[in-house]
């Protein structure tokens, strides 16, 4: 039986041993560098991708660049075009206030002549079709 217990405790020790050999061989192969050998028409090959690759970067970045420039350009038109929409707006508040006040004054100046007697009552309903004229010229013009 000792012999039996001694033979065991041998193959036990050989197949331990021959466990660790390899684990120290993948322990060896793991810190080494993998080389492939490859044809020099493979290794033309690649080079040119590689190149491609970095020619395909820069029109990339080109692009980017191109798209950051419009980007610049088209905030400072709106920003243009906003400045101009409220300019538009200011002048056509002020054109209706002169139309307004022109209204005013035409019609105050022909009702005083035709309340004083010097002007036929239908100047004045001309005076009041030229008004309403205006009125829709001006409503118009808002929508």
């Amino acid at each position: 039986m000792a012999w039996l217990i001694q033979q065991c405790d041998l193959s036990f020790f050989f197949v331990f041993s021959i466990l660790f050999c390899i684990y120290l061989q993948k322990q060896d192969n793991n810190k080494k560098p993998n080389y492939v050998q490859i044809s020099v028409e493979s290794y033309s090959h690649l080079s040119d991708l590689e190149d491609q690759v970095k020619t395909y970067e820069e029109k990339v970045q080109t692009l980017e660049d191109e798209i950051k420039e419009m980007n610049e350009k088209m905030s400072a038109a709106n920003s243009e075009i906003n400045t101009k929409e409220s300019m538009v707006k200011q002048h056509a508040k002020v054109a209706e206030e002169a139309v307004s006040g022109y209204i005013l004054n035409e019609f105050t100046y022909h009702l005083k002549h035709v309340q004083a007697g010097s002007l036929p009552h239908h100047k004045l309903l001309l005076t009041i079709l030229g008004i309403k004229f205006l009125l829709k010229l001006c409503r118009l013009g808002k929508g």
